[in-house]
């Protein structure tokens, strides 16, 4: 069995630009305590800031639903308890040349590129957010998506603790209330979700120092003159790209959290805690989540 990532030695380090960002992809040549990697496909590297893997496969080991099938889910398992902040994000990326796997802006692709190889190599890419397999992604003529569902029971169980959060506003509650503005709000980051669970698992709201209000989300851009405290409330939503909140406050200490996503598929909710300053803390808490195409 192939190790899981934790450190890398022998190949070193390749920074890529992507988005902007400088993402390191880490050759797979790594030890790591006693976490393991199917072996069905051969890992090549891991881009850890943006959670995706490169491997090995042709074309016709992609198109065999049986083989790639099995290898998502037990790739799945694997990540769930090597890298937990990886869980229901991760990507992958499959090509049939080993030497082209990275991304299209690495600068030492760029002939590959340009001539066609990178594109035709490219064989098939996984979503683990929308639990999606496209083979041939970059060939008009011969690409198609198909639902590949990993990990079932896991994402029934999370979407049933997330419809345990829900709770809907009373009708015309929203004439009354204000949308609160983007900077004062953030979701906990990935790897304090579980802890921030934890705190919310008898209330619906915590108040927090400023000190926890940052190790658990992050910095925050709030003026200097705003009288607003920060605290954990509960929130439903998911991890998929197109996902995101809205959060509205009323004057008399209501808060009602509105989750989202945009999709064609079926969306199952989780649930996001999120760090929010308000001005008071919360009398009533309202949520719900739902998806649009």
């Amino acid at each position: 069995m192939a190790k899981f990532l934790k450190t890398a030695w022998n190949m070193g380090p390749r920074f890529l630009l992507v988005g902007g960002f400088a993402a390191l992809l880490i050759p797979v040549r790594a030890v790591a305590n006693d976490c393991t990697f199917p072996q069905d496909f051969h890992l090549l590297r891991v881009d850890k800031q943006n959670k995706r893997l490169f491997i090995e496969g042709t074309e016709t080991s992609v198109i065999e639903r049986a083989r790639i099938d099995s290898y998502l889910e037990k790739l799945d398992q694997a990540i769930g308890t090597c890298e937990p902040s990886w869980t229901a994000t991760w990507s992958l990326s499959v090509f049939s040349n080993p030497k082209l796997a990275g991304y299209k802006t690495d600068s030492t692709l760029a002939g590959a590129v340009e001539n066609g190889d990178w594109g035709r190599a490219y064989v098939a890419e996984y979503d683990r957010s929308t639990q999606l397999l496209t083979i041939f992604p970059l060939d008009s003529g011969k690409r198609r998506t198909r639902q590949v569902t990993v990990s079932q029971n896991g994402s029934r169980e999370k979407s049933r603790a997330a419809r345990e959060w829900l709770r809907f506003a009373p009708a015309n509650s929203f004439d009354q209330e204000d949308t609160l503005d983007n900077s004062r709000w953030r979701t906990v980051l990935d790897s304090n979700e579980s802890v921030a669970e934890s705190m919310l698992q008898a209330v619906s709201s915590v108040p927090l120092t400023k000190k926890q209000a940052i190790e658990l989300a992050g910095e925050f851009s709030l003026g200097t003159t705003t009288k607003a405290k920060p605290f954990l409330v509960r929130a439903v939503g998911s991890h998929v790209g197109t996902s995101g909140f809205e959060i509205h406050t009323n004057k008399n200490g209501d808060v009602t959290v509105i989750g989202g996503a945009l999709s064609h598929h079926d969306i199952p909710p989780e649930r996001r805690p999120i760090v929010v300053w308000l001005d008071q803390p919360p009398r009533e808490l309202y949520l719900w989540f739902s998806v649009a195409e």
